[in-house]
């Protein structure tokens, strides 16, 4: 909920279920109760997902009924695909999918389903998979009367942040915007930090929090505040421009079981948040 906190709106915060991949959803309520979070995002996924494509109402609903129980919400479920634009017809199996999980997003009662961009094939530019994509999910939203959002989130390989806007700018639907992750857009976009926030901030709805260092070829992830991804500026201007969605930790132990227990990492993830202030 929003508190008033000495004058200022309290961040809202929350973390993905990837950091918890041994705890069922009711073990991460638990643990986000005592941590002192506001939300979880879940996963919709058959790989270790609090719910499944498949799911039944029955078991979408207890979900929902534990998270009222407990006062979380569920910022946005995490909605995952393999479609391509080599396929034809990908537009339309898109806009599917999408529909698909809308109707799970509102039995949960969640705010947003998050989803991917298309993956591109060989020779398919960013203009082309803009316009099928917004047409795809602005036939999802034209059939669904639930009010559940739809966000998003730059990945490498599935759609930049800019790609995002892009879209944005064509539906001009309060119900579609971008979950930023400003790890992705450091790695792997030509435009990020000060040069891309001033772009996204009028349809960025949430951001997905993680921290990395560059190794190699490759990178580590560390806790936030202790890498390379320019975190503290990133939030400063967000929130100067007006942003007041959920921060989510993304802590990715479910693809890398070397990190830190999640028992240790979501009390760090609340200390560097508030230490953010200071």
């Amino acid at each position: 909920t929003d508190l008033e906190v000495a004058g200022e709106m309290k961040r809202k915060l929350s973390f993905t279920t990837r950091g918890t991949p041994q705890l069922d959803h009711v073990g991460a309520i638990a643990l986000a109760l005592e941590v002192g979070f506001d939300g979880i995002d879940i996963r919709c996924a058959d790989y270790l997902g609090e719910v499944r494509p498949v799911s039944e109402e029955k078991e979408l609903r207890r979900v929902a009924r534990d998270f009222e129980a407990a006062g979380l919400e569920i910022p946005s479920v995490l909605c995952y695909h393999q479609i391509s634009s080599t396929s034809d017809g990908w537009s339309a199996g898109y806009a599917e999918h999408i529909a698909s999980h809308l109707v799970i997003g509102a039995v949960l009662g969640a705010r947003a389903i998050r989803i991917f961009g298309v993956h591109p094939a060989p020779g398919h530019g960013s203009e082309e998979l803009v316009e099928g994509s917004a047409g795809a999910i602005a036939a999802a939203l034209s059939d669904d009367t639930s009010g559940v959002g739809i966000v998003m989130q730059n990945h490498a390989g599935a759609g930049t942040a800019l790609d995002a806007v892009q879209i944005a700018r064509r539906l001009e639907d309060p119900r579609f915007g971008l979950v930023y992750s400003p790890d992705h857009s450091f790695l792997y976009e030509a435009t990020h930090g000060d040069e891309l926030l001033p772009q996204i901030q009028p349809w960025t709805q949430q951001v997905y929090v993680a921290d990395l260092v560059r190794e190699g070829d490759g990178q580590r992830w560390v806790f936030p505040g202790d890498g390379e991804v320019p975190l503290r500026e990133t939030v400063a201007r967000l929130e100067a421009a007006g942003f007041a969605g959920f921060y989510s930790f993304k802590w990715e132990k479910i693809w890398n079981p070397d990190l830190s227990e999640p028992q240790v990492a979501m009390p760090h993830f609340i200390s560097f948040m508030a230490s953010i202030d200071d």
